[in-house]
């Protein structure tokens, strides 16, 4: 059932008690229009679903998605066909340029850099590693003067799989433009080397973030245990 409720997720969808679907959406609208969003990077974009999600919401600023893997992106880019302010790259986020291989599991959406830990494919046993594939890697700093964005209101949204804080140390040059960031922050280990909720908040507020809501948070229906949720992050000097 975990793996179910993950999967709908990743399209840009939940199963949700009535009314908390509604709250989200609610929410999501409150936030872009506190900060006057008007254009989002979407990091580890799959085939769009957060995307097409925001334009559900109502937004209709700037969305620039990165995609790594190349089948993956093919279907990212065909959902972008017809959206002229929706922007597509077939490109990772890290903290350098250069090529690496990533862990492509069967399911797509938990594709890693990093190695997977058992309680993660306990959870989603689709999840499981079935081939690697070499893609090209840059620091959002590389590419932030390509995206042409110096006088937008910026909502960076990252969904890596564990590499969060690589691709913020990529972002050292970036983030002073850079008003809001959500990003997944693990509860228990699910991906070897990646910061823990505590941790993440710990260094977000180092680099002058605040966490500002927690939303879409996933337990395993077995025990209750809450494994992950989004945190989402305001630059401290924004918020009164």
């Amino acid at each position: 059932m975990n793996f179910i409720v993950r999967q709908i997720k990743k399209r840009g969808y939940e199963i949700t008690k009535p009314g908390q679907s509604d709250k989200n959406s609610v929410t999501y609208r409150k936030i872009l229009e506190r900060f006057n969003i008007d254009h989002i990077i979407d990091i580890g974009a799959n085939e769009g679903q957060y995307a097409q999600s925001m334009r559900k919401l109502g937004f209709n600023g700037i969305i620039s998605s990165f995609e790594p893997l190349s089948d993956v992106f093919k279907i990212l880019s065909e959902n972008s066909v017809g959206d002229n302010k929706w922007k597509v790259f077939n490109l990772a986020l890290g903290n350098r340029n250069e090529q690496l291989e990533i862990n492509v599991s069967k399911n797509r959406v938990s594709s890693s850099l990093l190695e997977m830990l058992p309680e993660h494919l306990k959870q989603e046993p689709d999840s499981v590693f079935v081939s690697k594939e070499k893609i090209n890697i840059n620091r959002l700093d590389t590419v932030w003067k390509e995206l042409s964005i110096d006088s937008c209101n910026v909502f960076v949204k990252m969904d890596v799989q564990g590499y969060e804080k690589n691709v913020l140390d990529g972002a050292s040059e970036s983030l002073q433009r850079i008003k809001l960031i959500q990003l997944e922050m693990a509860l228990i280990p699910l991906y070897r080397g990646e910061l823990l909720l505590a941790d993440m908040i710990q260094y977000m507020e180092g680099l002058g973030y605040k966490l500002y809501n927690l939303i879409n948070g996933f337990s395993n229906f077995e025990t209750g245990q809450l494994l992950q949720v989004d945190g989402i992050f305001a630059r401290v000097d924004l918020i009164k």
